[in-house]
């Protein structure tokens, strides 16, 4: 039984180890100072120790399983057998709600459901005083915890396309909470800790999360609840807030930034070096805030409130895009920009952050973290980009069966890396090894 040090209270949490048969023989053995090979090529500690508290022998029977169980419940079966089928149990039990709530999903692929199995894993509970059925998700398994930015890119892929309505406003509400200044913590807070609020998009992302979920819920009971907070969020990134985040009133476009600071999702800092610095006003930045106006004027008719203010803004903003190379707002220009994605960008796992031309391009993500950092969000492929990809393909060609296409190489590299997820990253190059956290929740 091993004890959790970290835990308060009368309550630790033990984890029990349970075996049927075999013996134990004790020990107390420091195996030190071992190599770890894959830490030392990534260029990081690579000497471990580890403690052996003990030699387990099991016996192997034919026609049955052999093995160690392990909970944290006192009272938890030590049959391996039991536990697998409380646990294929469990797993059909969310199917059969998901294809309850989505009718959709009931002749969906085998590996949209295995997605929304999944899907289930990155959901948790984070209750607060003021908010007991508070909940969150992890950005990726095993090393990232639970981002702003990263939890609202991926609301509506883990419950609203799931069903899991109730999650999806516990999550909206318990980031309400933490708004501050008009922003959307980064990284979220674990017990005690300062939240960091450095990211100019995550707030925009929660406005368009909220947009999912009326849109699919049609909750707007709940909706007029919080619209008091967007409208703060709008009125602070208009008059200013952190990091240089403000509305330019000659153009209507936001920019935002300072020296030594990364704001958006490209967000590689290594030390002092910001890799890929986005000081400005940001393509994707203006677009969701755009976006973000343009939602807030129709939430502002739902909810009997002038529209005025959000119309007139939208238009400056939409007037102000023009002058990048491309516009997302024009039919024809939408058209051209997935055309360039698609020459320049696309793989089967999702598009390159960077062309091949272009003279930072690196094609492929390892060494040690200065190398990886570098090669983060030039070349590397981010496979969060390939659904919003054939969203747009979708959207200017009208091809449902394209678009679908597009995803279907999702269903190999289920097999390829977190069996039954999908791996944050890819090299730029074929054969496009995946790399990162291997259960991205975006």
């Amino acid at each position: 039984m091993i004890n959790n040090p970290q835990s308060s209270g009368s309550h630790p949490y033990r984890l029990k180890f349970q075996a049927r048969g075999g013996t134990v023989k004790p020990e107390h053995t420091w195996i030190e100072n071992f190599d770890l090979p894959v830490e030392a090529e990534r260029g990081l500690s690579h000497r471990d120790h580890h403690l052996c508290v003990g030699e387990y022998s099991l016996p192997l029977n034919n026609c049955e399983w052999s093995g160690l169980t392990a909970s944290l419940e006192n009272n938890a079966s030590p049959y391996i057998e039991e536990a697998m089928r409380r646990f294929f149990a469990y797993d059909d039990g969310v199917l059969a709600r998901t294809q309850i709530t989505v009718p959709e999903l009931r002749e969906a692929p085998d590996w949209i459901q295995q997605l929304a199995l999944s899907a289930d894993s990155f959901l948790f509970a984070r209750p607060l005083a003021d908010h007991p059925k508070g909940e969150s998700a992890i950005a990726g398994y095993p090393w990232f915890g639970d981002w702003g930015r990263d939890t609202m890119i991926a609301l509506p892929g883990l419950t609203l396309a799931t069903g899991r309505y109730d999650s999806a406003r516990h999550i909206l509400q318990t980031f309400a909470q933490f708004i501050d200044q008009g922003m959307l913590p980064n990284v979220f807070p674990g017990h005690g800790e300062t939240p960091e609020y450095n990211t100019v998009d995550a707030a925009l992302w929660y406005i368009e999360a909220w947009r999912a979920y009326v849109d699919v819920t049609d909750d707007w009971s709940e909706f007029r609840k919080i619209f008091p907070v967007l409208e703060d969020i709008i009125r602070w990134y208009s008059e200013g807030t952190r990091y240089g985040i403000a509305l330019d009133k000659q153009d209507g476009l936001l920019k935002a930034g300072e020296p030594g600071i990364q704001l958006t999702w490209m967000d590689a800092k290594v030390g002092d070096w910001v890799v890929t610095p986005r000081t400005g006003k940001a393509v994707e930045i203006n677009a969701l805030w755009y976006n973000a106006l343009a939602i807030m004027a129709n939430f502002a008719r739902h909810t009997q409130v002038s529209a005025k203010a959000y119309e007139e803004q939208a238009a400056a903003t939409k007037i102000g895009f023009q002058r990048f190379p491309y516009s997302p707002l024009d039919e024809a220009t939408q058209q051209a920009v997935v055309k360039l994605c698609g020459k320049a960008l696309l793989t089967s796992y999702g598009l390159r952050s960077l062309s091949a031309d272009q003279p930072h391009y690196t094609p492929r993500y390892g060494g040690g973290v200065r190398e990886r950092d570098s090669a983060y969000h030039q070349g590397t492929v981010w496979a969060w980009l390939l659904g919003h990809y054939a969203l747009a393909e979708y959207k200017v060609s009208q091809d449902v069966n394209l678009s679908m296409h597009r995803l279907e190489p999702i269903r190999d590299h289920l097999f390829d890396a977190g069996l039954g997820t999908v791996s944050e990253i890819f090299d730029a190059e074929p054969p496009h090894a995946p790399n990162g956290t291997p259960a991205q929740a975006w």
